[in-house]
């Protein structure tokens, strides 16, 4: 696992580095696309969609370093089931190529409905993302998503 998370750090190092670099107009529009789709399957619960996006090696690395691997990433998104009207907004920031796979840096709004004492709430959220995709025969797959930390925390 701490070999997954270095590769995950050490691929967003070298992105960051060669974030300098102009973007590819092409690959730009295929990411958004993907996060559009990610936004619709969202807005839809549709937990099997949004899985079958993630690479079978998928990672995700949380605000305070804890990685987590595809296994457990399927167990959380069952929360979807307890939710109503999810929503999820997705801006790709900055996108960098590399053969076949690209990073993104993206800005996520999301909300949606829980019930806490009895009544349903809207829950809010807005968070910075580092993502690693990956272009294979089938789309483009999400192999690591890291979550970046609060401006305001800096």
């Amino acid at each position: 696992m701490k070999v997954l998370r270095f590769f995950c750090l050490f691929a967003a190092l070298i992105a960051t580095l060669a974030s300098a670099q102009p973007e590819n107009p092409q690959i730009r529009k295929e990411v958004q696309a993907v996060y559009t789709k990610w936004d619709r399957l969202v807005a839809k619960a549709d937990i099997e969609g949004m899985l079958a996006l993630l690479a079978e090696d998928f990672v995700s690395i949380d605000v305070e370093g804890n990685v987590h691997n595809r296994a457990e990433v399927v167990k959380e998104f069952q929360a979807f089931k307890d939710v109503r009207e999810p929503r999820s907004k997705i801006r790709v920031d900055h996108v960098y190529w590399d053969e076949q796979e690209a990073v993104a840096w993206v800005t996520m709004e999301a909300s949606f409905l829980v019930k806490q004492g009895g009544k349903w709430e809207r829950m809010t959220f807005t968070g910075k993302f580092a993502e690693t995709l990956r272009k294979s025969p089938s789309g483009w797959k999400f192999v690591c998503s890291q979550q970046l930390p609060d401006e305001k925390s800096n």
